[in-house]
């Protein structure tokens, strides 16, 4: 069984440099314009928090677990934990503030909850929300924890961000959000490519052919790089190597495993070869690209 990475702790380091009145300990952090700090840094990172983030002004171009969205404003982004986020683009004027909580945060509401997280699906699947009410509700929640955060010598903070989150999700937006599920069947083309990328999160560090995954989809290779084309515009290839390289780079990006490690958790034969297909696809080294990243 390989060790689990350790990933960096990008939660806590930015509660380093977190004014105490925008924060509680490292399990509620509230970030805007007066923070002077900019919380999604640079490249391709996992995240280890459940982040709110609410579009006040511009657009941006992110991803999120391989899946390319654009965010204009007004919108709210919702982050789960766990999952690689990649800055692509951000509009000069662009303008945001967020709530970053930690998984502990959550997951002690959702005890009293009898674990009830059908949220973490919906959210891993519909990042983006747009409605202007639901908009203006989580706005509104920002201001109250807020004002929860900077009460001097308040007791019980963290017991009242908390109730405050119950309140805020169960008696308005868990309705307004939740209840608005798909139903429109999937196509045969989007349900082979939603198999195909739930395989390939299992074996893209050992297997990274098309034959492999046509086989796993019970289809010839053909037939499934011909599906695949047609539905997206881009090969099975490109997928599979899109898959590796975000991981690299999120390796690069959030950890402080030496080069040599990061190829071989992803099973390359060796550091050249890791650095040949990095460089292939991406113009530029590992050792560059760890490099040019602006990380907190």
């Amino acid at each position: 069984m390989s060790k689990r990475i350790a990933y960096q702790r990008w939660r806590e380091r930015i509660a380093e440099i977190t004014p105490a009145n925008h924060r509680i300990g490292t399990e509620l952090l509230l970030v805007d314009k007066t923070s002077k700090i900019m919380y999604m840094p640079n490249g391709a990172f996992r995240n280890d928090s459940i982040t709110i983030l609410l579009f006040e002004s511009g657009w941006a171009r992110i991803r999120i677990n391989m899946k390319e969205y654009e965010i204009k404003s007004p919108s709210v982004l919702v982050i789960m934990n766990d999952v690689i986020y990649e800055s692509i683009y951000n509009s000069p004027d662009v303008q945001t503030k967020a709530i970053i909580m930690s998984k502990e945060f959550i997951e002690s509401i959702s005890l009293e909850l009898n674990k009830d997280n059908i949220a973490y699906s919906f959210f891993n699947n519909n990042p983006i929300i747009q409605t202007e009410d639901i908009v203006s509700v989580l706005n509104k929640y920002y201001e109250l924890l807020l004002n929860i955060v900077e009460v001097p010598g308040m007791k019980f903070k963290l017991k009242s961000a908390k109730h405050l989150t119950l309140s805020m999700f169960y008696g308005y937006s868990a309705e307004k959000i939740l209840g608005k599920e798909e139903t429109t069947a999937k196509s045969r083309q989007e349900e082979l490519f939603s198999r195909f990328t739930d395989i390939l999160r299992k074996y893209y560090k050992t297997e990274r052919t098309v034959s492999f995954y046509a086989e796993q989809m019970c289809v010839t290779p053909k037939y499934f790089s011909r599906v695949i084309s047609e539905f997206t515009g881009h090969t099975v290839s490109y997928y599979i190597d899109d898959y590796v390289i975000t991981e690299a780079k999120a390796m690069l990006c959030s950890t402080i495993m030496s080069i040599q490690e990061i190829s071989n958790e992803l099973n390359f034969p060796s550091q050249s070869v890791f650095g040949k297909y990095f460089r292939r696809i991406t113009g530029m080294s590992p050792k560059d690209y760890r490099k040019q990243l602006s990380i907190i």
